[in-house]
């Protein structure tokens, strides 16, 4: 029996590799074992890629490598779930010269996406890059954004710590414009689909209201946003939206249960307006101001977007040491930001109004659900953008939130209570040998 059995172990091992060899070229099967997916795609996105009708193509440009040719078959694979039309064809590179001349191909594994009107070249096998492309031939109106400067507003793309270079870099795309206007010395252009005020000036910017006001008579969007460091809702947009400001920074209590040391800081109830969809995680803002309804607006419908827990208030004073609420500084449930909408001439006209403009910087952009909630800001209020872009999966495990007393238990039981659990363990084993063996070794 052991004769045989070491006769034939060679030959089993040879035939394991073997068949793990081939397998591993050949084989297509796969599983995905994982809770979040590894595309995220919002549900827009996922119904523009199904109703795809017209054939997709890919062309994939690899010469011999066999393993590099498996990963993009799998990675296509995983795409024909939500384009059912996408097909995959490779290209052998020294077999084909003249579409390497035409589109510029220059290494192993780079791809051309055929749609129905365009080849686009795309440098790295990979699913956002492929999805993306497809997302812009599909959503390719083009849509202008305006950035008002000149009244000392956040900057447009400089390189500094509050400024919104991060944000706007995110939401590139060809079917997007960005520029910055001036009004002291341009108007606003007639194709612009959304201005943004990002913090400026009261002073400076009540004498070209005039410009933004022929711009929201004409049917474009506005985005607003003040800071704490300099708290103003400009009187004719607060007209305009029968808005009031509470002069003060918001503080929320409850925040302390998700670690948040500074009182500052908030991640308000997100409630059910167009700029929640498919947001699954508040944004974190960093010192917000509140905006509370004053009057009614006229042939405006106006709803709040983010609300604070009942156990807030505005803080007036000094935020040092201990803080509570004083008599007359308002409390309750506040809205750090409203949208205000309308119809007009076929379509919905948009104001959106926040206290914070910090959360749109660069230092703030990845906490939270501030990137989601960004892109759901400019893909509502400019019409396009967002719809292309794919945001980054934050993993549910990437954070913990713990409270300064579960934190201090924590730090307890690790420090002082598992290491005298071990002590005493040990001590414990020694006396029981002691008791039992100890008499024995002395006979």
């Amino acid at each position: 029996m052991n004769r045989f059995f070491h006769r034939l172990f060679p030959l089993f091992i040879t035939t394991v590799l073997c068949g793990a060899g081939w397998l591993s070229l050949y084989s297509q099967a796969g599983y995905i074992w994982r809770e979040q997916p590894s595309l995220p795609l919002t549900a827009a996105q996922k119904n523009s890629l199904r109703h795809i009708q017209y054939p997709l193509e890919i062309e994939a440009f690899v010469s011999g490598n066999l393993r590099l040719r498996r990963e993009i078959r799998q990675l296509i694979t995983r795409l024909q779930k939500n384009m059912p039309t996408l097909s995959l064809h490779f290209v052998d590179p020294n077999m084909a010269p003249h579409k390497v001349n035409q589109y510029n191909i220059t290494r192993s594994g780079q791809l051309l996406l055929h749609t129905k009107n365009h080849i686009r070249r795309i440098e790295y096998p990979s699913e956002a890059l492929i999805v993306e492309a497809i997302l812009e031939e599909e959503n390719s109106n083009e849509r202008v954004i305006v950035h008002i400067v000149g009244h000392n507003e956040r900057d447009f793309l400089a390189d500094t710590g509050g400024s919104w270079q991060s944000l706007y870099r995110a939401l590139q795309s060809p079917s997007l414009s960005l520029a910055s206007v001036n009004l002291e010395k341009h108007g606003i252009p007639h194709n612009a689909d959304l201005v943004v005020l990002a913090d400026p000036d009261p002073e400076k910017l009540e004498q070209d209201w005039d410009k933004i006001a022929q711009h929201l008579e004409r049917g474009g969007n506005l985005l607003f946003t003040t800071d704490t460091h300099r708290l103003h809702l400009p009187p004719s947009l607060a007209r305009w939206t029968g808005l009031q400001l509470d002069s003060g920074v918001i503080i929320d209590l409850t925040n302390k249960t998700a670690g948040f040391s500074d009182p500052r800081l908030l991640q308000p109830h997100i409630t059910k307006t167009p700029l929640s969809h498919d947001l699954k995680t508040a944004p974190i803002l960093l010192g917000t101001a509140a905006f509370r309804a004053d009057k009614t607006p006229q042939n405006w419908k106006r709803e709040p977007v983010l609300q604070t827990s009942p156990q807030s208030w505005v803080e007036r004073g000094a935020i040092s040491g201990t803080i509570s609420a004083d008599a007359d500084e308002t409390r309750g449930v506040l809205t750090p930001a409203w949208l205000l909408s309308r119809p007009f001439h076929n379509r919905q006209q948009w104001i959106l109004v926040i206290g914070d403009s910090d959360f749109l910087s660069g230092n703030a952009l990845g906490l939270g659900g501030n990137r989601d909630f960004a892109r759901n800001v400019f893909s509502l209020l400019s019409g396009a953008t967002g719809q292309n872009a794919l945001s980054i999966a934050t993993r549910r495990d990437q954070w913990l939130s713990i409270s300064e007393s579960s934190l201090l238990n924590l730090g307890l039981l690790l420090l002082f209570v598992f290491p005298s659990l071990a002590f005493a363990a040990a001590y414990w084993q020694r006396r029981t040998f002691q008791r039992h063996y100890q008499p024995e070794i002395q006979k």
